[in-house]
């Protein structure tokens, strides 16, 4: 049973479809507070938050979410796909003391859409996000395209949409200095006997997509970058199967952590920064997530009861994911404790992110 925040949202008449900073923020009356938040997420089409002590908050009444995610500074920005069809996207930002729309806009690609993913710039002044919808080429296929709201600038500007038709797509991933964006595509290149997916990395300061050399494998799988920014780790089909592979950069050498006849994906780094959570599949065994030395590849421990994309509280401690429930919109929220293999928490919703750690208390 989730406590309600007591709460309501005044919304500003705003007529303007792109940045809509004059409209001044929406202000929300006994408005939870962020501080105690651990993670948010999206239940009945709303963003909620939630505490250590299993304390749920609503964060806005008629404010519409579909994606979410936190910035640095503890700030929360969702997406919401409006007009029933989703032809009009708009951006929320909240804080503790209000929620503001930010921008409004339609995807150039017409038809429906759908919002997959949506992630903070590393210093919290910009938005991307990926969304779906039917290709202006052919309506039998699906494009998955990248857009960016720049939190600074009179109005939202566009990532170049590559199309992905076919694919789930991934959420795009900033470089640390906020001044490119890489992502996923499957219609990449002009090879037509490749239909594998390939990396682009869009370089928001010249405007210029290209091949990073981290991904000139087709089927690289896009990075994650270590907490300090200086070392990148991603999946790759260098030497047949997925390997784990770091680098310094997306343009950099990269160096073999993981080989052999398993695949191993999804790198996730756990808190120190010295060390990776993969998750592998290997022949004739059950797939299972093991802690590797990011220097060595020294396989250091396995965790056991993790689904696929399961991500990890900043400081490592706990696991976040969604489950699918038959019948049901919003799945189950599961939140796992690393030390007890335990579930600790349990409850309707989907795509939940942690709060980034905000320093020492």
């Amino acid at each position: 049973m989730r406590r309600l925040g007591a709460h309501a949202l005044r919304l500003g008449a705003c007529a303007a479809l792109l940045l809509l900073a004059a409209c001044g923020p929406d202000t929300r009356v006994d408005a939870p507070s962020f501080e105690h938040a651990t993670y948010a997420y999206v239940a009945d089409d709303l963003p909620w938050t939630a505490t250590i002590d299993g304390t749920h908050d609503r964060v806005a009444d008629s404010a519409p979410a579909v994606v979410l995610d936190w910035a640095p500074d503890g700030r929360l920005a969702w997406l919401e796909a409006s007009d029933g069809c989703g032809c009009k996207i708009q951006a929320w930002v909240a804080d503790d003391r209000s929620s503001r729309l930010v921008a409004a806009f339609n995807p150039p690609s017409t038809g429906p859409r759908h919002l997959l993913a949506l992630r903070w710039s590393p210093a919290g002044e910009a938005l991307a996000g990926l969304y779906g919808g039917p290709s202006s080429l052919s309506h039998d296929a699906e494009v998955n395209e990248f857009f960016v709201v720049d939190l600074q600038e009179p109005e939202p500007t566009r990532a170049r949409g590559i199309g992905n038709p076919g694919g789930e797509g991934f959420p795009p991933v900033w470089s640390p200095d906020g001044n490119a964006v890489i992502g996923l595509a499957w219609v990449f290149d002009s090879n037509p006997d490749d239909d594998s997916p390939g990396l682009f990395l869009h370089d928001l300061v010249t405007d210029e997509v290209r091949i990073p050399a981290i991904g000139r494998v087709r089927g690289t799988h896009p990075p994650a970058w270590s907490p300090n920014g200086q070392r990148i780790a991603f999946a790759t089909p260098r030497a047949g199967t997925l390997d784990i592979h770091v680098a310094d950069s997306p343009e950099a050498q990269s160096t073999p952590l993981l080989d052999g006849a398993c695949d191993d994906l999804n790198p996730r780094w756990i808190s120190d920064g010295d060390t990776l959570l993969v998750r592998r599949y290997c022949p004739d065994t059950a797939p299972q997530d093991v802690v590797i030395d990011a220097d060595t590849g020294a396989i250091l421990s396995t965790i056991a009861g993790l689904p696929a994309w399961a991500e990890l509280s900043p400081d490592g401690t706990r696991a976040l994911w969604t489950e699918t429930v038959p019948g049901q919109r919003d799945g189950d929220i599961v939140v796992y404790d690393l030390a007890t293999e335990h579930v600790v928490e349990r409850i309707r919703g989907r795509n939940p992110r942690w709060r980034p750690a905000l320093g020492d208390p």
